[in-house]
């Protein structure tokens, strides 16, 4: 029954019922208490949770006072729970119908493709399933679902080939959605987004991070004018709503990195294909042919009909002037030209930087996540990179003198990437500016933690301090520390090293010492020295020891007020797993 109906009916049905629903008002049903918070003020319950969640944070009022918005009328528009688990079902429905409408195009006529015959489906449907892509929970997966079932009905071989062919219509009508933006913000001041623009904005923005996910970089040459869009749409909003654009940022250069190593996978290694002069090719030329030339007299056993020694023409190639050759050199590094996702890098690490000093603590965070994928795909690129870092660096420092102990540890994070590709702009800076904040946080951390109950373990502050504790060896053998600078950074691991503090903490600041062991094992061996009483060196060291290397470090020990309490017995134990390390030769000066 249904093959007796024709293709072409069977499409125009399918279409019919797909637009009917699709153009109705159930695509825009409240899914989430998030999408009735008022758009002309802060993100509220995003800001209330980061300071519950915050352990370093303690509440100034309770309970929390409201932002002055019409609360009273929220609360009675607000759905219910149930209200929005049925517009949840009801979403996820109209997209699993998208899905379905799309089976008609495996029975196309013959002769067509798939591809070339369901533009009209994918015009209707395919803006909405992609932006519900970038949604969490149940829609999001059913969307991605949904895509998937698309890309293998409509004959393409992936999301991916689904995406960069129709990447030219998701661009466009994200851009509808910006230029409105653009064009309330030239007519308000400040700017006062309507509900519906803002929902609008939030789809385009979920529309960006699935096309960064999925695009290939063939989409380059349309990315560029949109990012450039997408960043003044971001200076227009950024005080309320820049959360918004941060994630598909992320995205974006997430995807950059990816094609840039792929690009560079792909092309000829410059070392292997040496860029020569005209003069050299011709020499290299005629060698290569005066090469085989002797090679086949020396098979034949014939010898120079002269008898005299083969000219060598490479002589008359005219010299190379020393001077035109650094010209040369000169023209060629300052007309160097970066690909277009290099460009749209720069431009956004630019714009992100100013986003590290905001008020609000989750746009400091994601502004961070943002700047780590930009410094990774910019890691070959040193002309690029250097001055993009040496413009975050003020504001990065402040981070760690930050309040909010996440904070801390994002900053931290964003430090490790820079000091792996960045690590000779960060060793003249490493002593004065880097380690002096980290350690106060840690010192600072050390009191509270010291004590703490088992449930200390879970809390933010305790996250931080373990993995700034871990990775504080690594960092100080890639920052290439001095001995004066490795003299306070031991300081503060021995202080992890007393029985009041958690377990873990004592064994990431163990796990610090072994790294700092190989770079400088005498001034490990000599600052765990300083923490016994002289009676009870030899029970931790030794009777090995001698009195003439002992004496001077008794003047020097601090007092039985300031040593750390450790026992003596789990010393013993950490010197006893120090030992079975095989130090570097040549220790830290």
């Amino acid at each position: 029954m249904r093959h007796s109906i024709p293709w072409e009916q069977r499409k125009a049905d399918s279409l019919r019922v797909v637009t009917e629903y699709f153009e109705s008002d159930l695509l825009q049903l409240p899914t989430s208490n998030a999408d009735d918070v008022n758009p002309n003020t802060p993100s509220w319950s995003d800001e209330t949770a980061s300071i519950l969640c915050d352990s370093t944070s303690p509440l100034q009022k309770w309970p929390m006072e409201m932002p002055p918005t019409s609360v009273d009328l929220v609360s009675v528009t607000k759905p219910s729970l149930k209200e929005l688990k049925e517009n949840v079902v009801t979403v996820c429905l109209l997209l699993e119908l998208f899905g379905t409408a799309s089976q008609i195009y495996q029975s196309c006529p013959t002769g067509a493709h798939a591809s070339d015959v369901c533009e009209d489906l994918l015009r209707i449907g395919l803006v909405t399933c992609t932006s519900r892509a970038g949604h969490p929970g149940l829609i999001g997966q059913t969307a991605r679902h949904c895509l998937r079932y698309v890309s293998l009905h409509c004959g393409f071989t992936s999301i991916n080939e689904l995406i960069t062919r129709n990447a030219d219509f998701l661009i466009s009508n994200i851009t509808l959605d910006l230029h409105r933006v653009l064009l309330l913000g030239a007519d308000q001041e400040p700017l006062t987004m309507p509900a519906n623009l803002l929902h609008s904005l939030r789809l385009s923005c979920q529309t960006l991070g699935t096309l960064f996910e999925h695009a290939t970089i063939e989409v380059v040459p349309l990315l560029r004018p949109l990012v450039r869009q997408v960043l003044a749409c971001l200076d227009l909003i950024y005080e309320h709503h820049a959360d918004l654009f941060l994630s598909a940022l992320k995205r974006l250069l997430n995807a950059c990195r990816q094609w840039h190593e792929a690009k560079q996978q792909h092309a000829p290694s410059t070392a292997d294909h040496p860029t020569l002069l005209n003069q050299d090719v011709y020499g290299l030329v005629l060698k290569n042919v005066q090469a085989l030339v002797e090679n086949t007299r020396g098979i034949h056993h014939l010898s120079n009909l002269n008898g005299s020694e083969p000219e060598d023409y490479t002589q008359k190639t005219p010299p190379v002037d020393d001077g035109a050759q650094t010209d040369e050199d000169t023209l060629d590094q300052s007309s160097h030209v970066y690909p277009d996702h290099l460009h749209i890098v720069e431009e956004t690490i630019l714009r992100c930087i100013h986003l590290l000093a905001n008020t609000d603590p989750k746009l400091r965070l994601l502004s961070m996540d943002v700047l780590i994928e930009g410094y990774l795909t910019l890691a070959n690129e040193r002309e690029l990179l250097l001055p993009l870092v040496h413009k975050a660096w003020s504001a990065l420092m402040a981070r760690f003198r930050d309040q909010h102990a996440v904070v801390v540890e994002k900053a931290f994070q964003l430090l490790t990437v820079l000091t792996r590709i960045a690590g000779d702009f960060l060793r003249a800076r490493a002593s004065s500016e880097v380690m002096p904040p980290l350690l106060n946080f840690l010192i600072r951390g050390a009191g509270v933690s010291a004590g703490a109950s088992h449930s200390y373990r879970h809390l933010t502050s305790y996250r931080v301090q373990k993995q700034l504790l871990q990775q504080m060896g690594s960092l100080c053998g890639q920052l290439n520390l001095s001995s004066e600078t490795l003299r306070s950074v031991i300081h503060v691991l021995i202080i992890y090293l007393e029985d009041e503090q958690p377990p873990g903490l004592q064994q990431a600041s163990e796990y610090s010492l072994q790294i700092l062991w190989q770079l400088d094992f005498g001034l490990v061996w000599t600052l765990l020295l300083m923490q016994v009483p002289r009676e009870h060196q030899d029970e931790a060291f030794g009777a090995s020891i001698p009195d003439k290397f002992c004496y001077p470090l008794q003047i020097r020990q601090p007092s039985s007020a300031d040593r750390r309490r450790i026992k003596v017995a789990r010393l013993r134990s950490i010197l006893s797993r120090l030992y079975k390390i095989v130090p570097i030769t040549n220790p830290v000066v």
